[in-house]
C-alpha cells in the first residue's frame, strides 16, 4: 500500500517539476520578445499589462530651440539652463 503512494507521490513531484520548468521557459521567451521586438511588446502592454497613454496623461516642455538647452530631471524637480539662465519647477507629470 505504501509503495502505490510513493509511486503517487513521486509522479506528481516530477509533473510539478516539469510544470515549473515550462513555466520559467515560457516566461524567459516572452521577456526576450517583450525587450526585442517593439510590436510585441505595445501588445503585451495593452493587451496584458493595460498600460495606455493619453493626451491628458502627457505633459509638455516648451524650450527655446535657438539656444542651448541643457535638462536635469531628479525625484519630482526638472531643472532646465539656457545660456546661463536657470529655471527650476516640480514636474507634476511625474507624481
Amino acid at each position: 500500500m505504501s509503495n502505490i503512494n510513493i509511486k503517487e507521490w513521486s509522479l506528481k513531484k516530477k509533473i510539478i517539476i516539469i510544470i515549473s520548468i515550462l513555466l520559467v521557459i515560457l516566461m524567459g521567451v516572452l521577456t526576450y520578445f517583450y525587450i526585442n521586438n517593439e510590436n510585441v511588446a505595445n501588445f503585451i502592454d495593452f493587451n496584458i499589462l493595460n498600460k495606455q497613454l493619453n493626451d491628458q496623461d502627457i505633459s509638455v516642455i516648451n524650450l527655446n530651440t535657438e539656444k542651448s538647452n541643457q535638462i536635469c530631471v531628479y525625484s519630482k524637480y526638472v531643472a532646465i539652463l539656457n545660456d546661463k539662465e536657470i529655471s527650476i519647477g516640480v514636474a507634476n507629470f511625474l507624481t
